[in-house]
């Protein structure tokens, strides 16, 4: 074979190979599940930089506004475009830029991988960290994010989220309406009247949600968090649930709302980790 065959060969080779590590498997499912039209990356829309799928929706909304939102709400990918068909039916066009591993699920950029077993917190971390080193148990950054993960665990009422108590230098030690206890006060060393703010009792773990939604009005309760009984990990909450406050339960739906508990509770979960970003091919001259 002369070497500009073999030149031919490598270039076609690496060619496939980068485009086969630019398609996500995860995404492809997802499109096909929601009988939409799958487009890879280069030959899709000039707005597009990754794959992307066009979704159809039988739902009647007013405004492009309100097609907007219910495409964000209810499918995990970047909306792109929406596209009225007719008076009943429009498209969501969602982009996928990043690629997961085989047997992992990509969600609004991160990628998951379901773990059905129930484990203790440190027992979920340490699985996740087994499943790869840089995962941890996923956390809450997307305001929908909620949706996507209970969609997946159906007969799962409580799941883990990787998010903890905090410390900071905002302690008080005064009760007010907007104060709530600080964290595992024995932990640090302080006195079981210690209080912190109830906007920063928790945060997000390993800095990956830097950005996260605000989750003041998803607490389970108004009572909640109330830190009592060591409860410094954090689970989301489906379908009808019991919360302590005031002395008395409260059994209402709690479906995508956050409790604190104990972490030695079992919970189910998910691991997350970065995913890695698609490779965008140049364009020919």
């Amino acid at each position: 074979m002369s070497n500009m065959k073999r030149l031919i060969l490598l270039l076609v080779s690496s060619s496939m190979m980068s485009a086969q590590s630019n398609e996500d498997a995860s995404f492809i499912r997802f499109c096909d599940t929601q009988d939409g039209t799958y487009t890879p990356i280069g030959k899709g829309p000039k707005t597009a930089s990754g794959n992307t799928c066009e979704v159809p929706f039988i739902h009647w909304a007013k405004t492009e506004k309100l097609r907007w939102e219910f495409c964000t709400e209810y499918l995990p990918h970047t909306v792109l475009a929406t596209k009225v068909i007719d008076q009943y039916t429009y498209t969501c066009l969602v982009e996928s830029r990043v690629t997961c591993d085989d047997g992992w699920i990509q969600l609004h950029g991160i990628c998951h991988k379901l773990i059905y077993e129930a484990m203790t917190k440190p027992e979920a971390r340490a699985r996740c960290q087994k499943e790869r080193a840089n995962a941890r148990i996923a956390v809450y950054h997307n305001l929908w994010m909620t949706r996507h993960w209970q969609d997946f665990f159906r007969d799962a009422i409580k799941l883990w989220v990787d998010a903890t108590e905090t410390i900071t230098d905002r302690l008080i030690y005064k009760r007010g309406p907007e104060l709530m206890f600080a964290h595992d006060t024995l932990e640090y060393g302080l006195h079981s009247g210690a209080f912190c703010s109830r906007r920063r009792v928790f945060e997000w773990v390993h800095g990956v949600a830097r950005n996260s939604p605000n989750f003041d009005s998803h607490w389970a309760s108004p009572s909640e968090p109330n830190m009592k009984g060591n409860e410094p990990c954090l689970e989301l909450l489906k379908g009808r649930s019991t919360v302590w406050g005031g002395g008395r339960g409260r059994t209402r739906d709690m479906t995508m709302m956050f409790n604190d508990c104990r972490c030695t509770y079992v919970r189910y979960f998910f691991c997350g980790k970065e995913a890695e970003l698609v490779v965008v091919p140049l364009a020919s001259s």
